[in-house]
């Protein structure tokens, strides 16, 4: 009796032991849990509605500049292993960020990804398909898929001119790349609104603006063309189908013009800059449209103010105009997109 009463002791013991073991594993799992969870309430880069991607002006990492209003903003490094040699590209694609750059040591094209929205990003790894170029891709959305534009990896050689090159993918891992029948004689724009994707490119000489078409992606038609020089360019479409373009000319002068069809596009004007004068960049300006503010907003290197810092312009007010410096430094173009 003694015995079994013993036994008895022992085997509660054993289970209470047992019990004690997996409740404190499970306060572990929920306080790394909650821990977690604060940890990403507290990141201000789940919460904005503006980015830009940029090198750096003293070294070859990739940047992110952030905003969670349109008007402050922040800067971070992406800690993704990346180097790169021209600007960067970016796309917000299922909830997800892509960004794409030409490799510092080669012209490969490369990428890195975050699901997250900025806190941590994927290795930095090459497409997978072979493509390359020799300047800074363009990136848009458009039908289930992301595709990236961009020139020939031997763009800059004589005598400066390259066939349209375009990789797209459904998945962002397996991409395909594709090579079009129109010349551009500078970095190609790649950007969609409804059915259709349209690539923007530069004519011989930089004389005008050339814009194509597409309803699958496949094949392309003339859309529009703007009879002005141009050397860099960028076009963001807002959701009532209005676009912007914004483009430097032989000076550098930035010009907008806007668009209520897609085809037909107004005279333009000067982006100014806050001290009046016209501003200008030697380098593409990047545009996108923020849903929040309902405007849209450009990023650029400026050559107006003598530096190398990243600028921001904004319609606010109806008149398309710099605002003052977002956050950071670059000697390249900076890359905006919108994650709202």
């Amino acid at each position: 009796m003694k015995k079994n009463f013993i036994s008895s002791i022992l085997m509660l013991s054993s289970i209470f032991a047992l019990t004690s073991c997996q409740k404190k594993e499970i306060e572990k799992l929920n306080s790394n849990s909650t821990t977690a969870s604060t940890n990403g309430s507290l990141s201000v880069l789940t919460s904005d509605i503006l980015r830009y991607y940029y090198k750096g002006s003293t070294n070859n990492n990739i940047y992110s500049g952030n905003s969670t209003d349109g008007t402050n903003w922040i800067s971070t490094l992406i800690s993704n292993g990346a180097t790169l040699q021209s600007g960067p590209a970016a796309a917000f694609f299922n909830g997800n960020i892509y960004v794409f750059h030409r490799g510092r040591t080669n012209n490969n094209l490369y990428y890195s990804y975050s699901v997250n929205r900025g806190d941590s990003w994927s290795a930095d790894a090459a497409l997978g398909n072979n493509a390359g170029t020799a300047s800074s891709p363009s990136a848009c959305t458009f039908n289930g898929k992301m595709f990236l534009a961009y020139v020939s990896a031997t763009f800059n050689s004589a005598p400066g001119y390259s066939n349209i090159y375009y990789s797209y993918s459904s998945n962002g891992s397996t991409w395909t790349e594709a090579i079009l029948p129109f010349t551009t004689y500078s970095e190609p724009c790649i950007y969609s609104y409804g059915n259709k994707i349209y690539i923007a490119y530069a004519t011989s000489n930089l004389a005008s603006i050339n814009i194509i078409s597409s309803t699958d992606g496949i094949t392309w038609t003339q859309a529009s063309s703007l009879n002005y020089s141009s050397v860099h360019y960028s076009v963001a479409v807002n959701p009532n189908g209005k676009a912007c373009l914004v483009r430097t000319d032989r000076t550098g002068q930035i010009n907008v013009s806007y668009s209520d069809d897609l085809i037909n596009w107004s005279l333009p004007t000067y982006l100014l800059s806050t001290s009046g004068a016209i501003a200008g960049s030697t380098v593409r300006p990047s545009i996108t449209f923020d849903n929040v503010n309902n405007r849209f907003v450009v990023a650029y290197r400026s050559n107006t103010h003598n530096n190398d810092n990243i600028y921001y312009a904004d319609d606010r007010d109806g008149v398309l105009k710099e605002r003052g410096t977002a956050n950071g430094s670059t000697t390249d173009a900076p890359y905006l997109i919108s994650t709202n």
